[in-house]
Formats: structure tokens, C-alpha cells, sequence
């Protein structure tokens, strides 16, 4: 392979004048220039920085989840890519992988006409696979610049409708590179544009073909892999298909390639397929984002059928259809979502709706432990009442173990719970106080789901906890009503006494009554399988403004294992509402 045998990558310099200009406006003026250019890379001006102060933060104090080893297999410029997870780490002991291992140090630059190092990847791509600390949902940029892009939030259609917190699309993602440590060739997804940052390091290899020949390397992975192409016609989603540059070259497929620098920009124009490689260890950010010129694009998207990609982004495109309302408050975010309906599947438990905002901040009671309640063993998977705070991408135990509340009942059976002697767990954190209301005996309500909520029926995974007996209680109502005060909603609380924040499951078991506002509920517990499944003995009345929108989709049981709620909200994005 000749070095260099693609066309440039269109390289824009804007004074700090332009680089004012709102972040769309410049790219639609860019793209009106050249519709169909593959991507352009931007140099800020001087003075510019993502950042207000200078440095970055501690590598130490930055987790990378879920670090890739990237295997390749193959010859003659087509491979194929087995991508194996590791092991989460910082982002210090990734750097201490790239710099110190021998296997992972950059070669020199080479000759002139191979400034990026093209011949020493692709002749060793399948040797000594890279880790790739890609996909961290995460941004350096701050949250208020002087002036100049910020990836935090570009303005885009993205922003100005209800489209959910989606990592990577609608908010940034981090991704740590080392030495051959790659991206494999595909689009973003549902075709979307989007803008990457290289904060710092070696600089980033990029390869793009143009939206116009979009059709034509689509032609070409499907001969090269026809057994792929059978098994899922969107293959390419997959992100497991390495093709060197020369292999474009013999199939007539013009691209652009470039060579990205740390604080510089590169802009990928919507359904343009791209790949590329890292030349040492660095750190670079990306986002998704989408111009009126996308709409078309992400209407015909291809979508991945099989089961390689079981958490694909689905934005529906409904909601496109009409003029973007201007939101003034989170409420109003709430509606839209609502009105629109824009469920987006997966994700890593990415798929959330914004959640209402909420007055007079004051910290909630932990739900009252009935004696059929089971016990917090340190180990065991969290029940929906269990304290939950994010440590490191991951939600722990902050309630730990202890006694049971005694409860005693009287008139209304309303009780407070008394707890004494609060003993703090091995991890020294404490159990959490409340108080909590009991409801008077009845017979529990069918679970109406709305429209939103119920159809498309799904297996659980995982082991089945409960009796041998099924559940007739727990699924929608076959009755085809659509009333929403059955949906299941969260209560958010906090730890008096260690501040930490926790969130449990509740369904509503009737509408607001009188002045009083208050609703019965009763607790939905998280099974072994992570559904959520109402508990008739554990009822109370619940403040309605404690109750915080959730989506959830009703997953129908089988045999010997009752059905549940499936939770698509997003967890962090749950403990981050404010709470009353």
C-alpha cells in the first residue's frame, strides 16, 4: 500500500471570531460548501481550551469501565475483529499498559511519505493486541466556556427535542488509546454526525469514505463476508470489520484520510462510514449530534435484527415530525418525552427520560421493611429499597446489614419506624432512618401498564426467584385500559446520617385523594433476574410529588417464574433528581 493514497481531509483554521459562530451554523456552512465531503478536521484558534484551567484532571481518579483487548484476524488487508473485555482499571494503570509494556511502544515516525505509521499497523495489525479503554461516559470539557465549540451540548436537534440521555449520542463519550489500538470501520449510529477531541497524547489516524459511496463499500463488505451479510444484513453495526486502506484502493473506493493532533477537531458528516488507529497513548472525546439535513438519513437507517448488538440505539422519529418546542423547565421535558413516546432501547441501561423537577429539597425516608422482606446480605444483588450510590460505574450497597424494623400499627396503621442501635456494615456505613406508612388491607390492583409501558413481551434472563405458582396479579390488565396512575413510578430518598442517595421502586395503586395529596402504593422488589414485581404486603400512602417518572417495559412470565417490570431508566439519571 502506498502511504498517503487517499485524498486529504479538509483542514479549517477559524479566527476566534468564527469560532464564536453557534457550533451548527458553522457546520452547515461547511457542509453547504461540500455536501458530500466524508469529514473536515478544525485547529481552534489560539486561546481557545476546553478547559478554564490549565492540566487535566488525575488519572488516578478516572475509571475506565470496561477496557477492550482488540484481537484481529485475517490477511491481505481484510480482517475480521475479536473484541474481549477486561477488567475495569484507571486510567493511570491503562497509560502505565501503553507506555511501559515494549509489545505497545509506537515505532518511529517514518519516511516522509508515512508520517502516520501505516505501514507498521497494517503489517502487524493481527500481533500483540491493544487495549482500548473506548465507550467511558464522560466529559473534560467544562460545563461553561467563554466561547468556542463545547461537546457538553451543541445546540443540535439532539438538544431541542425529547430525545433520552443516551452516552455517546446525546452526551459525551471518553475513549483512551495506545498504539494500534483501533476503530473498526462503520457508521455512527442511526447515521448520525459527530464531532471527536483529542485532548492530549499521540495524535489519531483517520480513515473516511464519503456518504456518496456509502452504497458502494457496503457492496464490497458483502462480498468479502457473505456469511455476515446472511446472518444480518446491518453487519457492519457490529464494529468487528478492520479493511486497510489498499483494500479500498483495488476496489475503486475513494476515501479521506487524516491526522488528527491533540487539540484539534474532527467532524464526521452523517452516514459517511470511517475508521481509523491510534499512534500512542491519548485521550480523545466524541459526541453524537444531528442537522435538519440528518432527518432523511435517519429515517432510512438500517437497523442491526440479530443478536450481536442487544443494546442498539433506537431514536424514534416521530418525534421529528413536529416543530421543536422551547423547554423552560424539566417538566416540560417530561411532556415532550411523554407526548412523543421516543423509547430507545439499550444501551447499557442507557435508555432514560428526564425526570420532574422537584421543590422545597428536603431528604426522604428509606420504605418500611416488612417481616417478608428479605435480608441485605453483602454479595446479593440490590432490591429496589436498597440505598444505591454510583461508585466507579457500578451501584453498591450503602445501607448494609442490620435489624429489622419493628413496626408496630395503630388507627390507621400508620407507624414510625423506630430503629435502635444503628450499626454500621463492614464498609461503615450506616442504615438508613425513615418513616413509613402502611395502607389499610385490600386486595391488590390489577397493573394496568400504559401504552408506553406494555407490548412487546420479552424473556427474563437469569434465575426466577418467588413461589412455583405464577403470578396472576402482577402483569397489565388485559382490558385494553390505558390508565397511567398504574404505572411504576421511583421514590428517591437520602441517608441522613452518610448523605448518600438511594432510590426504590413503587406502583401506584390509586390517583390523588382530596387536599391531602397523597397516593396508596405498594413496593416493587428487584428479583435475581433485575424485574421488578409488586409485593401486596407492603403497601403505604406516598406523598404524590415523592413520585418520580420512570420508563419501564412489562417483561411476561413463564412457568414456575412470575412476570415483572424491566427498568429502562437510567440509574444515575434516577439519583440525580432532587428530592423532597
Amino acid at each position: 500500500m502506498a502511504a498517503g493514497s487517499g485524498e486529504p481531509c479538509l483542514v479549517l483554521r477559524p479566527t476566534p471570531e468564527e469560532f464564536r459562530v453557534p457550533f451548527l451554523d458553522f457546520v452547515r456552512r461547511v457542509m453547504a460548501d461540500h455536501p458530500d465531503i466524508p469529514m473536515f478536521k478544525v485547529i481552534p484558534p489560539a486561546g481557545w481550551a476546553p478547559r478554564r484551567r490549565p492540566g487535566f484532571p488525575d488519572l488516578a481518579n478516572i475509571e475506565i469501565s470496561c477496557p477492550i483487548r482488540q484481537h484481529a484476524f485475517g490477511k491481505a488487508g481484510a480482517y475480521r475483529c475479536l473484541l474481549v473485555e477486561q477488567k475495569g482499571m484507571s486510567a493511570a494503570d491503562f497509560e502505565r499498559v501503553a507506555i511501559g509494556e515494549a509489545s505497545h511502544v509506537p515505532p518511529k515516525v517514518g519516511r516522509r511519505d508515512d508520517d502516520m505509521c501505516e505501514r507498521a499497523f497494517w503489517s502487524s495489525v493481527t500481533l500483540r493486541p491493544p487495549l482500548y479503554g473506548a465507550d467511558t461516559p464522560q466529559s473534560f470539557f467544562d460545563k461553561d466556556l467563554p466561547f468556542g465549540w463545547n461537546l457538553r451540548d451543541l445546540g443540535c436537534l439532539l438538544k431541542q427535542y425529547p430525545v433520552p440521555y443516551i452516552p455517546g449520542v446525546t452526551f459525551p463519550m471518553t475513549y483512551f488509546g495506545m498504539w494500534k489500538s483501533y476503530f473498526a470501520w462503520h457508521l455512527e449510529d442511526m447515521d448520525l454526525m459527530s464531532v471527536n477531541y483529542l485532548h492530549w497524547g499521540s495524535p489519531k489516524v483517520w480513515y473516511c469514505v464519503s456518504p456518496g459511496n456509502k452504497e458502494k463499500f457496503q457492496q464490497m463488505a458483502q462480498s468479502l463476508f457473505p456469511d455476515m451479510h446472511r446472518e444480518c444484513k446491518a453487519f457492519l453495526r457490529h464494529k468487528d470489520i478492520l479493511l486497510s486502506p489498499s483494500f479500498l484502493k483495488s476496489y475503486n473506493i475513494k476515501y479521506h484520510q487524516a491526522k488528527q493532533a491533540p487539540g484539534e477537531f474532527i467532524v464526521l458528516n452523517a452516514g459517511a462510514y470511517h475508521s481509523g488507529f491510534n499512534l500512542g497513548f491519548n485521550c480523545a472525546e466524541a459526541v453524537n449530534f444531528a442537522t435538519e439535513d440528518w432527518l432523511p438519513l435517519g429515517e432510512n437507517a438500517t437497523r442491526c435484527t440479530c443478536s450481536a448488538l442487544k443494546d442498539a440505539v433506537r431514536i424514534s422519529m416521530d418525534m421529528f415530525k413536529k416543530p421543536p418546542r422551547k423547554i423552560t423547565t424539566r417538566n416540560q421535558a417530561v411532556q415532550m418525552a411523554a407526548d412523543a413516546e421516543c423509547p430507545v432501547a439499550g444501551l447499557h441501561n442507557c435508555d432514560e427520560v428526564v425526570v420532574p423537577e422537584r421543590r422545597n429539597a428536603k431528604k426522604r425516608s428509606a420504605p418500611v421493611e416488612s417481616s417478608s422482606m428479605p435480608e441485605r446480605r453483602r454479595g446479593k444483588k440490590l432490591v429496589a429499597a436498597v440505598a444505591s450510590k454510583v461508585v466507579k460505574g457500578k451501584f453498591m450497597d450503602s445501607t448494609g446489614s442490620g435489624k429489622r424494623a419493628n413496626i408496630k400499627a395503630a388507627g390507621r396503621r400508620q407507624c414510625a419506624v423506630k430503629r435502635k442501635g444503628q450499626q454500621a456494615n463492614a464498609g461503615g456505613r450506616k442504615r438508613v432512618r425513615g418513616v413509613a406508612r402502611e395502607a389499610s388491607d385490600g386486595r391488590q390492583a390489577d397493573c394496568d401498564n400504559a401504552s408506553t409501558d406494555a407490548g412487546t413481551s420479552a424473556r427474563s434472563s437469569g434465575g426466577c426467584p418467588g413461589s412455583a405458582r405464577r403470578d396472576r396479579t402482577t402483569g397489565p390488565s388485559r382490558s385494553g385500559r390505558k390508565d397511567d396512575h398504574m404505572r411504576p413510578v421511583a421514590v428517591v430518598g437520602e441517608d441522613e446520617n452518610t448523605n448518600e442517595k438511594y432510590f426504590y421502586l413503587v406502583q401506584r395503586l390509586g390517583r390523588e385523594s382530596g387536599g391531602k395529596k397523597m397516593v396508596a402504593v405498594q413496593w416493587l422488589q428487584e428479583g435475581k433476574d433485575g424485574l421488578f414485581r409488586p409485593q401486596t404486603h407492603s403497601r403505604w400512602d406516598e406523598r404524590a410529588d415523592a413520585l418520580v417518572a420512570v420508563r419501564t417495559q412489562w417483561v411476561t412470565g413463564r412457568p414456575r417464574c412470575p412476570g415483572g417490570y424491566k427498568l429502562l431508566t437510567l440509574r444515575k439519571r434516577i439519583l440525580d433528581t432532587e428530592i423532597v
